[in-house]
C-alpha cells in the first residue's frame, strides 16, 4: 500500500511539474486563442450557441468547427470572469477528465486485480509524448474531443463486455458530443465495439454495433427535430470547412498525406524507446516478456482508427493526433505491465521512499517556480502588452480601421478580440486607425496620432 502511495505521489508531482508552470503563463497558441475568443463572445451575448461569432469583420458567423467546445467554455467565462486564468481552469478541468478517462480504460480492461493499480503507467507514457503536454495548456479542440471519446469508448466497452444496452446508449450520446466538438474525427469510438468483437471476444458485437449506430441516428434525428439550428450549423460547417478540406481546398499543410505516419512515430518515439529498453531488460532478467496480445492489438487498432482517417486530407497538423495518443499509451502499457510488476515486486522499500521524495520535490519545485512566474508571458509578450495598451484608448466593442496586412496578422486579430473585444477592418474608415510602426509616414489628414505605450503599432483617431 505504501508502495502505491509513493508512486501516486510521484505521478502527481510529475503532472504538476509538467502542466502547472505553463498554466500560469499568459499567451496561447493561435487556434486555442481563437476558440477562447469565440467562447468569451458567447458568454457576453455575442453570437448564439448554434451561430457563434468571432469578430465583427472576420467570421461574424463562425462555422469553421461545430460549437460544443465554445458552448462549454462560455459557461466558465460566465461563472469565473474573462481573465486568462479562466482559460487555464477550463483546460485544467479537461486535462483531469482526460487523465481519469485513461485510468478508467486501464482499470476496466485489466483482468488481474493487482495490475489495476498500474493506471499510472499509461498516464506517464502520455506525458512522454510532446504533443500531449503541449496541447492542454493551449486549449485545442482535440483536448475536449479526446475526453469525450475516451469515455464513449469506456461506455461501449462496458456495454458489450457486460451486455448492457444502457452503456451503449450513453456511449452514443458521448460520441455525438465528440462529433459536436470537432466533427467527423470524433466518430472513431464507433469502432470500439466491432474491434472488441473481432479481437477479444465476440459477445454479440454485431448486435451492439448496430445498436450504437441506431442510437446515434435516433439522437441525431431527435436533436435536429427539437433544435433545427443544429442542422443549419452543421450544414454550414460541412460547406465551409469539411468538404473543402477533403477536397484539399482549405489550408493544405503537407505535400504528402503519409507524413502523418511519420509525425505519429516521432510523437511516440520516447514511449516506443521505453518499450524497447524495458522489453530488453525484462527479457534479459526474466527470460520472457509476458503480455496480453489481444488487448495490445485492440488498443493499437483504436489508436489507428483515431489517427489514420486524418490522412484523407492534406490539411494535417501534428496536434490532430492527440485523441489517438492515450490508446497507443495503453497498448504499450499492456506490453510492459506484467513484466514490470514482476520486477517491481523485487525492489527494496528504499526505492519507493526515493520515488516519494522525488514526487514531493517535483511538487514543491513546480509550485515555487509557478508562483515566481505567475502572469509572466509564455509567448507573444510584446503583442499582448501592445493590446493591453490599446484597450486603454479604445472602448470595447469597437471596430477600428487598419492596414490590409494587419487584418491578416491572425495573432493580433485574436488577441484584440479576446483581450479587448476590438475588431479590425481594412476596408472601411472608422473612428480609430491602427498601423504598424514605420508602415505609413502619415495617414489621411482627418486622423490625429494618439500617444500610446505600444511597441510595434501606432494608433490614430479621427479629428
Amino acid at each position: 500500500m505504501k508502495q502505491q502511495y509513493s508512486i501516486r505521489l510521484c505521478l502527481f508531482g510529475i503532472l504538476v511539474a509538467v502542466f502547472l508552470p505553463s498554466f500560469v503563463l499568459q499567451g496561447m497558441f493561435l487556434d486555442g486563442l481563437t476558440h477562447s475568443a469565440i467562447a468569451n463572445n458567447l458568454s457576453n451575448g455575442v453570437g448564439s450557441f448554434w451561430n457563434p461569432s468571432y469578430t465583427q469583420t472576420l467570421h461574424a458567423d463562425y462555422h469553421e468547427h461545430p460549437p460544443l467546445v465554445f458552448i462549454l467554455q462560455s459557461y466558465f467565462f460566465t461563472w469565473f470572469g474573462d481573465g486568462f486564468l479562466t482559460d487555464r481552469l477550463y483546460c485544467g478541468c479537461i486535462l483531469i477528465v482526460s487523465l481519469v478517462g485513461i485510468a478508467s480504460l486501464w482499470s476496466f480492461m485489466v483482468e488481474e486485480k493487482k495490475l489495476k493499480s498500474y493506471y499510472w503507467l499509461p498516464i506517464l507514457l502520455c506525458l512522454l509524448v510532446p504533443i500531449f503536454s503541449w496541447s492542454y495548456p493551449n486549449h485545442l479542440l482535440e483536448c475536449t474531443l479526446s475526453a469525450f471519446c475516451m469515455f464513449a469508448s469506456l461506455c461501449f466497452l462496458k456495454g458489450i463486455k457486460q451486455q448492457h444496452l444502457g452503456y451503449v446508449v450513453l456511449g452514443s450520446f458521448l460520441t455525438c458530443f465528440a462529433f459536436l466538438s470537432k466533427g467527423l474525427v470524433g466518430l472513431f469510438p464507433l469502432a470500439v465495439i466491432p474491434l472488441y468483437g473481432l479481437i477479444i471476444e465476440k459477445k454479440q458485437a454485431l448486435v451492439y454495433t448496430l445498436c450504437s449506430l441506431l442510437s446515434i441516428t435516433i439522437i441525431g434525428f431527435i436533436s435536429l427535430s427539437l433544435w433545427p439550428a443544429i442542422g443549419d450549423n452543421l450544414v454550414a460547417y460541412f460547406n465551409q470547412q469539411l468538404i473543402p478540406a477533403l477536397q484539399n481546398k482549405r489550408e493544405v499543410t503537407v505535400g504528402n498525406r503519409f507524413i502523418l505516419l511519420w509525425n505519429l512515430l516521432v510523437e511516440l518515439a520516447v514511449p516506443l524507446g521505453v518499450l524497447l529498453i524495458g522489453s530488453f531488460l525484462f527479457y534479459k532478467k526474466q527470460g520472457s516478456l509476458a503480455f496480453d496480445p489481444k488487448r495490445v492489438l485492440f488498443f493499437i487498432c483504436i489508436g489507428l482508427a483515431a489517427s489514420l482517417p486524418i490522412m484523407i486530407s492534406l490539411k494535417q497538423r501534428t496536434f490532430y493526433l492527440l485523441p489517438s495518443i492515450p490508446y497507443f499509451a495503453l497498448a504499450i502499457s499492456f506490453l510492459l505491465v506484467k513484466s514490470l510488476d514482476t520486477w517491481m515486486e523485487k525492489l527494496p522499500a528504499k526505492f519507493y521512499k526515493l520515488v516519494g521524495v522525488i514526487g514531493s520535490l517535483c511538487l514543491m519545485a513546480a509550485f515555487a517556480y509557478s508562483v515566481s512566474t505567475f502572469k509572466d508571458y509564455g509567448r507573444d509578450a510584446d503583442l499582448i502588452s501592445d493590446v493591453e495598451s490599446l484597450k486603454k484608448e479604445v472602448p470595447p466593442g469597437t471596430t477600428i480601421s487598419s492596414m490590409d496586412h494587419l487584418c491578416r496578422h491572425w495573432s493580433l486579430v485574436a488577441y484584440l478580440i479576446r483581450e479587448a473585444n476590438i475588431s479590425l477592418d481594412c476596408k472601411q474608415e472608422h473612428d480609430y486607425l491602427l498601423a504598424a510602426k514605420g508602415s505609413i509616414s502619415k495617414p489621411a489628414d482627418d486622423y490625429t496620432l494618439l500617444e500610446t505605450e505600444m511597441q510595434s503599432f501606432v494608433l490614430y483617431v479621427l479629428k
